[in-house]
């Protein structure tokens, strides 16, 4: 009997005080934003070139059968872009997170696992 796939995973990064810095899921990302929503999640889950320009892909976590794997860049969300933005040599993508003690929570269909990190 096969298991029924996971509907909802959430992968969230919080700060030493329980603030957010970034959140992944499995949703695909609205094109648009809402009040107090981003326009799109970060453009990089890993393996994007250091410093590299364009965007790619927003963030997202899988629910695949099998063995899945998430590489956080360990940036806050980037900047909000709008149409006739002009960034000749600059970037919107968020600064690095600076060391120190973070946790990570990972909600699957309602169930909630934290793990704090260094």
């Amino acid at each position: 009997m096969k298991a029924k796939p996971t509907t909802d995973l959430v992968i969230e990064f919080l700060d030493a005080g329980g603030k957010s810095i970034n959140k992944f899921t499995t949703r695909l990302p609205r094109s648009g934003g809402g009040p107090g929503q981003p326009a799109a999640e970060p453009a990089q889950a890993g393996g994007g070139e250091e410093g590299g320009f364009g965007g790619g892909a927003p963030a997202r976590a899988t629910t695949d059968v099998g063995v899945n794997r998430f590489v956080w860049d360990m940036r806050y969300p980037e900047a909000t872009r709008f149409p006739g933005m002009i960034l000749w040599a600059g970037q919107t993508q968020g600064p690095r997170i600076s060391p120190g003690s973070y946790l990570v929570r990972l909600t699957v269909d309602g169930q909630t696992l934290s793990q704090t990190l260094r």
